[in-house]
């Protein structure tokens, strides 16, 4: 197995996907966010727990940050939640104005280039609205979450994290040898997923090919989302034409006659109910 780096040693361990993830080398203290930054928000939901989101960064020499994320408590200790749909959006508005605590070196207000979803949850039909769980998002929070063409494949989205995370361990970390992706110190439980998302054990002690353990699987699957989606930077157009951010559409998207359809853009397809994770 290959080694981690883990507070200057070298150590092994046993089940980690990401076992190149190196706090000393992938984790970084938070700095302001560049204008030319792309930033992409991108959410896995969770049928018990809030929905899991983080913020990915990209910047015009390629390197990824991961420089926020939601909820910002610690995602091992939460079983439930009182929030709802609605209260994700305000949550959200907060991290991308500038108004949460625990991010206070984002900017008043950053244009969100694009959003992503969990491509089976968000194709989920509600049955109380008979709505698509991405129309509902939108509806609800005038937030708009791409799922055409996002990876399903668990295979791809892990190789994807580990291709971004990779340098080589053996050697200095200097300008010819460091990863692609690095997080925030602020973004803790995607540091802690890194970390210690595993592959699961079997009742005998070894492991179970293909199968892992549950607890970090929503930050992983966020991560992998948008690291299989997201290509290599480019201008932000609505950085350039009308600097406007997808608040302005809020207050539209909450009245339920905005959309004269309440099926419109749902999917007859619906989703089994088993994630496919």
């Amino acid at each position: 197995e290959v080694p981690a780096r883990e507070l200057g040693k070298f150590q092994h361990l046993s089940g980690s996907i990401f076992k190149i993830f190196s706090e000393q080398v992938h984790v970084v203290d938070p700095m302001p966010i560049e204008p030319t930054w792309n930033v992409y928000q991108i959410v896995d939901p969770h049928s018990v727990k809030p929905a899991f989101a983080v913020w990915l960064a990209v910047t015009p020499s390629n390197k990824f940050y991961v420089i926020a994320e939601f909820p910002s408590e610690p995602w091992n200790k939460l079983m439930s939640t009182v929030l709802t749909i609605s209260d994700f959006g305000d949550e959200f508005r907060r991290i991308e104005t500038g108004k949460h605590e625990k991010f206070h070196y984002i900017p008043q207000r950053f244009n969100v280039k694009e959003r992503y979803g969990d491509p089976n949850m968000f194709k989920e039909t509600q049955k109380h609205s008979g709505r698509s769980l991405q129309m509902e998002y939108f509806s609800t929070t005038g937030l708009w979450y791409t799922i055409e063409n996002i990876d399903n494949s668990i295979a791809v989205r892990l190789d994807r994290i580990k291709q971004l995370l990779r340098y080589d361990y053996r050697r200095p970390v200097d300008a010819t040898n460091k990863p692609q992706l690095y997080v925030f110190s602020t973004c803790r439980n995607v540091i802690m997923a890194l970390k210690y998302f595993s592959i699961k054990k079997s009742l005998n002690g070894g492991y179970t090919y293909g199968a892992f353990e549950e607890t970090w699987e929503c930050p992983i699957a966020a991560l992998g989302y948008g690291a299989t989606t997201i290509e290599s930077w480019s201008p932000n157009k609505k950085i350039e034409s009308t600097f406007q951010d997808d608040y302005s559409e809020i207050e539209k998207g909450r009245n339920p006659n905005y959309c004269s359809d309440p099926n419109e853009l749902s999917f007859a397809n619906t989703y089994s109910g088993k994630r496919m994770w």
